[in-house]
């Protein structure tokens, strides 16, 4: 850690240190004696490591899980800024010159079912939803397990992005048991992922060895999409995002579910198309190239259909997209782990230039 780091944060404002917080992924909340820690300890902790990181991202659900899987390259820190420029005027900016490239390995949406399911299902009851007691402990620990170590650990990544499930009400009376039943399946992810990487180290195999059950087990981490979406569509740019994403203050009022996603989707999009200002440098493989054709395909909106529905992607080359949001979510949440890490190289490599 930088020996000025204290020093420099302490003589910052309040929203400047929130600036800093929401510019890499650091909570924002609380007053500055609150913020000042957290930052302090946070800003020079890595989120990937040095070498070879590669991110496994999942957009968590049982009837639509995205998956994506990107290996960054990060470009040489450029010279660091001066004291005149960074010392407490600006921070980073979340777009530089310098990109990271993105290689895409793997990019997907899934629906998580249990086996018996498969068994039944025939061409007339593909919409009819599963039993309930399906979604009980029983049937989900199984289905978790499965996912975990034949469709995650296999793609050997480094770190594992978990999208944080909602825990409220909604405004509702109570908790939707929909929510309750992916908030189990989070908390069954992530134990069963925290019991594979003790057991390896238990064993004195080391970290990143592999398990009998499939590949090296990753470095969970659990990733609010309220903080996904503000980062790129807050500050400034385009309103205020609540914690959850969605709530609004200012002249914009309330921003719905469905404004967020379909912003998310354009911003993707955008970026898929190569469009001047992209943060990124995009590679794909051949399976991942198919979605990112999905993705590009414009909306075809069809009789009988709701608005809302309009953006179901058709089958093409093989790949069925389902609701694109669950598509772009993941890749967004990837996207946005890779730029908190570079912003935080570019922060503490300036901060060298600090006296």
């Amino acid at each position: 850690m930088p020996k000025n780091l204290l020093s420099y944060l302490s003589a910052l404002k309040s929203a400047q240190l929130k600036h800093l917080g929401l510019l890499t992924g650091i909570p924002t909340n609380g007053t500055k004696p609150e913020l000042l820690p957290r930052l302090t300890s946070s800003l020079p902790s890595p989120l990937l490591p040095q070498d070879s990181p590669k991110i496994l991202s999942i957009d968590l659900g049982i009837r639509n899980l995205g998956i994506c899987v990107v290996s960054p390259t990060f470009p040489p820190l450029p010279s660091p800024t001066s004291p005149s420029l960074f010392h407490f005027s600006k921070v980073v900016s979340p777009l530089s010159s310098e990109r990271p490239k993105l290689h895409i390995h793997h990019w997907s949406r899934t629906t998580l079912s249990h086996p018996s399911l498969s068994s039944q299902k025939t061409a007339n009851d593909s919409q009819a939803p599963p039993p309930a007691s399906l979604f009980t402990p029983p049937h989900l620990a199984p289905l978790a397990y499965t996912l975990v170590t034949q469709s995650l650990l296999p793609h050997a990544a480094s770190t594992l992005l978990l999208e944080r499930q909602r825990y409220r009400s909604g405004g509702g009376a109570a908790v939707q048991e929909w929510t309750v039943r992916v908030n189990t399946l989070e908390a069954m992810v992530w134990a069963i992922v925290e019991t594979l990487g003790r057991e390896i180290k238990r064993r004195g195999d080391g970290v990143g060895e592999e398990d009998k059950d499939g590949g090296p087990v990753p470095v969970c981490w659990s990733v609010e999409p309220g903080r996904v979406a503000r980062f790129w569509l807050d500050g400034g740019i385009k309103g205020h995002l609540g914690d959850d994403g969605i709530d609004g203050g200012g002249k914009g009022g309330r921003r719905r579910a469905a404004d967020v996603k379909r912003e998310k989707i354009g911003l993707v999009r955008g970026w898929l198309e190569g469009r001047e200002g992209a943060p990124f440098e995009l590679g794909f493989e051949e399976g991942p190239e198919r979605v990112k054709d999905v993705l590009l395909q414009p909306p075809k909106r069809r009789s009988g259909k709701k608005e809302s529905e309009t953006e179901d992607a058709e089958v093409m080359g093989g790949i069925k997209a389902g609701k694109l949001d669950d598509l772009a979510d993941c890749f967004l949440q990837a996207a946005t782990w890779i730029q908190w890490e570079w912003n935080r190289r570019r922060i503490i490599n300036d901060l060298q230039s600090i006296g």
